[in-house]
């Protein structure tokens, strides 16, 4: 049976989930694959959260709102609020663009750029604020949402860990930069303590992410590899119980499944269906003279032959059991199929296959009856074969290597060979 090319990716696949070591990129066609694959799991995020994203920001800012009222000196308090108000609209606004972040051009193609400006954003502002709040008690509790802010980036898994690392960094850098230019309160410590332990435990926590998502992004792959695999076997088996193994042609159940259908648009339609049943003369003296090998090796070329002569895609030529086959030929009346016969006969001979053994010929001929099934014809599809069989034998009969329409005498025949 031949081998699916799929069978190769699939055991290909398979070695790679086996030996997948940690760390390691794909080869570089998986890897763009990859790559592709974690853009719509990202896609799929903000598709599934968008309304959750826009939801929590004022949420936030209501709590952050309250804590800051409850929890700030009276002297720090305006001065709270005002950082707060201005950190959370900016945050709002990072956020939007997370949600909206669909609706972007080019989405796909930018979706990285798209997502390390949201997300570096995000964290530079939560990072100006925590640190520039005048009031200390509040500066110490803010670097413990921010270092959760931090670490939510790498833990979503939405895209892989280096530009997890970007995001965190490049927010870093945003609000080092911001806070030096607005000249800023900046209290190091605080700065510190929210982003350098949350940024290495995040690395950690990306990193894991993305080893889950390649394991699961390469069993996704062999699921749909050995699912294709099945699917080509699959039609290789269907191939295979409809053809015939030595002669490639139709075997005799397809004949009959096609026959039946063609029989049923035929009288459908109101057209005729011819049937040529096709006999190796002599085809038993054949063997014993020359060998069932070589003379396996004369019925693949006959079928060869006959698939030549099926000039039509609705033409069906097949192997109807040892040396006897059929040529199907719908839409085609008295002279159409007698021109396919002689066609048949034509190309057989001039194959020029040896037959010492033959009484008609010193090469290997054919008998042919044909069956013409016209609207006015009352009979079964069956009854079809059994008309172009019997004109086989009347072919025989008449002394072999010619060719017999059912009904026809010998006149009728001369006559229809003028035409």
């Amino acid at each position: 049976m031949h081998r699916p090319d799929g069978s190769e990716q699939t055991i290909k696949l398979r070695a790679l989930l086996e030996n997948y070591r940690h760390g390691h990129d794909f080869p570089p066609e998986l890897e763009k694959d990859f790559r592709a694959y974690m853009v719509d799991q990202g896609l799929r995020f903000n598709q599934d959260g968008n309304m959750a994203i826009l939801i929590a920001a004022p949420a936030l800012y209501v709590i952050f709102y309250i804590l800051t009222h409850l929890l700030s000196e009276p002297p720090f308090l305006d001065e709270n609020l005002r950082i707060l108000n201005w950190t959370m609209l900016v945050e709002f606004a990072f956020a939007l663009h997370i949600a909206m972040m669909r609706w972007l051009p080019a989405v796909r193609k930018l979706f990285s750029l798209y997502t390390v400006i949201a997300w570096s954003g995000l964290v530079g502002t939560a990072l100006i604020g925590a640190t520039a709040m005048p009031d200390p008690y509040l500066r110490t509790l803010a670097q413990f949402p921010v270092a959760m802010l931090i670490m939510t980036i790498f833990a979503l898994g939405v895209f892989d860990k280096r530009l997890s690392m970007l995001s965190a960094l490049a927010g870093s850098f945003i609000a080092l930069t911001s806070i030096h230019a607005l000249e800023l309160h900046f209290d190091s410590g605080i700065f510190i303590v929210a982003t350098a332990l949350p940024i290495g435990l995040g690395a950690l926590i990306a990193s894991l992410t993305e080893m889950r998502d390649r394991i699961g992004f390469l069993q996704e792959k062999l699921l749909e590899s050995e699912r294709n695999l099945l699917e080509e076997y699959s039609l290789i088996v269907e191939k295979l119980s409809r053809s015939d193994a030595l002669t490639g042609l139709a075997n005799r159940r397809h004949l009959n499944e096609m026959l039946e259908r063609e029989f049923s648009a035929s009288t459908r339609n109101g057209e005729p269906l011819a049937i040529a049943f096709i006999d190796v003369d002599y085809f038993k003296p054949y063997n014993d003279t020359y060998g069932h090998q070589q003379g396996d090796l004369v019925l693949a070329s006959i079928g060869s032959a006959l698939r030549q002569c099926a000039m039509r895609p609705a033409d069906l030529a097949a192997r109807y059991g040892g040396e006897e086959f059929v040529m199907l030929l719908p839409s085609t009346d008295e002279q159409g199929a007698l021109k396919v016969a002689r066609h048949i006969t034509e190309t057989v001979s001039a194959m020029a296959i040896p037959h010492i053994a033959s009484k008609v010929s010193d090469q290997v001929t054919l008998s042919i009856g044909i069956a013409i099934r016209t609207p006015e014809t009352a009979c079964e599809a069956q009854d079809l074969i059994a008309a172009a069989d019997a004109a086989v034998y009347d072919a025989k009969r008449q002394g072999r290597n010619r060719i017999v329409i059912a009904g026809y005498d010998n006149d009728k025949m001369a006559k229809l060979s003028e035409l």
